[in-house]
């Protein structure tokens, strides 16, 4: 018999997907609650399943069989996606989704369902291409693909699912939470500031280098550097969640209090951002240029110079790519990674020394962490526990915990309190102006000081 509490949250999914469905262009009138209640409820015990001894990962898409190709459009391009519909289709239910998942990994295809004529759930064919939206969300290419069907649930982890209209992140349940509203840290408030604080002096160079060699206004470029920083981290998070073993990293100025297993100076992974960030500049600069000509036949130096360029930027994405790979690799060794305040790793398989844990901390509401919740240190994991604890004593630090089911927490002390960021965004979706539904939170940033002691 199911967990009720399990099957509730199910429906309680259900009932906040297809109320935001309802104000979408695309919304299928077929679409009920019930219906997607039946679905997740499908997905989410088929998340508790393993197949031939792995954990089940699988996107399925939404779909309309009769629906018309991405090929058969204007906007089609070599890599557009196809739906491929089976012979015969098939019922969806936990034994058929579980055999069919082994054939259908998130980076290579969906797996595409509908309704029959008695609104039974049912799967129909796979849509291929999936590759260049995981690429996309994962913030290794800008080229943004069409989206197939009218939405997509996934399978992300066990107990864990998320729903996705076109690029929009709608909602996630985690082992009984549901979560509708995501944090971007990375993009703003205080934990941006700072890491904005401390890419400073790259980013100051990286205008001189504009100015100098490209000859160019700098402003632009700001922004464009603390982008692929904010890529970089959580392209890194995405990373080291894939491992699906937990991980973390720290970013502070105070090195003591930490020892690291292995230690080492590696500041290629700062170095690649600064470069891509240069010739992002470069080969908007000759591009540019090539405008001016409109359908003439470009000078033979200016079509070099394009050429070149585009070559040193896919050189140092390429680059950067295995910078991130060579640092996230390093999480599966027990302890944290070690980054500096200048940004480069200093080692990993570090522990914190035993310091005394903070009676209260606070979960944040927005990325500025103005609206708080009471917490209790207790309620997280020995690695959250350890971080909370450094960043406590330690201002100016951030640190980031990956868990083993794929949860991601940012931490950092804010005026005399530990505060933590929970449901951070790290992939590319657009952000929901919905309401959350979840957590009330309360206001106490003025009686910080006097609540904490």
């Amino acid at each position: 018999m199911h967990n009720s509490e399990e099957f509730s949250n199910t429906i309680h999914l259900a009932k906040y997907v297809h109320e935001y469905l309802q104000e979408q262009k695309r919304f299928d009138s077929r679409i009920t609650s019930k219906i997607l209640s039946r679905l997740f409820e499908i997905l989410y015990f088929t998340s508790m399943k393993t197949e031939e001894g792995e954990q089940i990962k699988v996107n399925v898409v939404f779909i309309d069989p009769k629906t018309k190709n991405n090929s058969a459009t204007a906007a089609f391009s070599s890599h557009s996606w196809e739906l491929m519909l089976f012979k015969e289709s098939r019922k969806l239910d936990i034994k058929n989704l579980l055999k069919l998942s082994r054939a259908a990994d998130p980076w290579s295809s969906s797996i595409g369902v509908y309704l029959d004529n008695d609104d039974n759930l049912i799967i129909h064919g796979l849509i291929d291409q999936a590759v260049h939206t995981q690429s996309y969300i994962n913030h290794e290419t800008d080229a943004k693909p069409e989206q197939a069907g009218i939405f997509q649930a996934s399978i992300i982890g066990i107990g864990s699912l998320s729903i996705v209209y076109r690029f929009d992140l709608i909602a996630t349940l985690k082992q009984n939470i549901l979560a509708t509203s995501f944090l971007d840290v990375l993009n703003s408030g205080p934990i941006a500031s700072l890491i904005k604080e401390n890419t400073a002096p790259r980013r100051n160079k990286l205008l001189e280098n504009i100015s100098e060699y490209l000859k160019i206004p700098t402003e632009p470029w700001l922004d464009v550097f603390d982008k692929v920083w904010k890529n970089t981290l959580s392209r890194l998070l995405i990373q080291i969640r894939s491992y699906n073993q937990g991980g973390a990293f720290l970013i502070t100025k105070e090195l003591k209090g930490i020892k690291c297993k292995y230690e080492l100076d590696y500041s290629r992974l700062a170095e690649a951002v600064t470069r891509v960030s240069f010739f992002t500049a470069q080969v908007d600069l000759y591009e540019n240029k090539a405008l001016k000509f409109k359908s003439k036949a470009l000078p033979p130096k200016l079509a070099s110079d394009i050429a070149l360029a585009r070559q040193d930027l896919a050189s140092a994405n390429e680059e950067l790519r295995g910078a991130i790979r060579f640092v996230a690799s390093s999480s599966c060794v027990d302890g944290l990674i070690l980054f500096n305040s200048e940004m480069e790793m200093v080692g990993f398989g570090g522990v914190i020394e035993k310091l005394k844990v903070p009676e209260k901390i606070f979960f944040a509401g927005d990325t500025a962490g103005n609206n708080l919740n009471h917490g209790d240190p207790k309620d997280l994991g020995t690695r959250h526990q350890s971080m909370i604890t450094f960043c406590g004593a330690v201002q100016d630090s951030v640190g980031f915990v990956v868990s083993k089911d794929g949860d991601v927490r940012a931490i950092m002390a804010l005026g005399e309190g530990v505060v933590v960021w929970e449901n951070i965004r790290t992939q590319k979706y657009i952000r929901t102006q919905r309401k959350s539904t979840g957590k009330k939170y309360i206001t106490i940033k003025k009686k910080m000081r006097d609540d904490i002691g």
